[in-house]
């Protein structure tokens, strides 16, 4: 387990706050819990390597972000958000432990803190997090996407030549 350093104490509502672990890549938990919720944990060591942080083991009763954690208090104050610095250093994973009504967060490493009080709640702290973060990395303005098709997650292994006509045809 990784030395872990105290960042902050928040003050919650322990029956309305809500923690987001943010996962090591996309097939890992990505949500937000309520405290007294156990976060999704690995439950053998192959899907911790396929789908986890493979040399990280999470516990399993603490709440625990790669590179982004945050909390909604419950009472109306503003989001926390416990985020790495930069996508270029070492992503820190961060741990938050419930202690009645209040959190406290370490990190393993150097992490930022802000508090966010804009509309959206978690949803909307996230979203203008992931903002400034993506402008903080030159990350330029993205255009739509255009429209496209995966036969892979509907028809898997049996596409057939008519499926892709009516699918086309639909798309049009």
């Amino acid at each position: 387990m990784p030395q872990m350093t105290t960042v902050t104490e928040i003050p919650v509502d322990p029956a309305r706050a809500l923690v987001y672990e943010h996962g090591w890549q996309s097939w890992s938990p990505t949500t937000a819990y309520r405290l007294d919720e156990h976060p999704h944990r690995p439950h053998s060591d192959r899907n911790r390597t396929v789908a986890y942080r493979p040399d990280r083991r999470a516990p399993h009763k603490s709440f625990w972000g790669e590179g982004l954690l945050a909390v909604d208090p419950g009472d109306g104050g503003p989001i926390a958000l416990i985020a790495a610095p930069c996508g270029t250093d070492p992503i820190p994973s961060i741990r938050a432990d419930v202690h009645h009504d209040r959190i406290l967060v370490c990190a393993e490493a150097p992490v930022h803190e802000e508090r966010d009080s804009g509309p959206g709640g978690l949803v909307g702290a996230l979203g203008r997090w992931a903002d400034r973060f993506a402008q903080q990395a030159g990350v330029r303005v993205l255009h739509a996407a255009p429209t496209i098709w995966c036969s892979w997650y509907h028809y898997f292994t049996k596409v057939t030549e008519a499926d892709i006509l009516e699918n086309l045809a639909a798309m049009d």
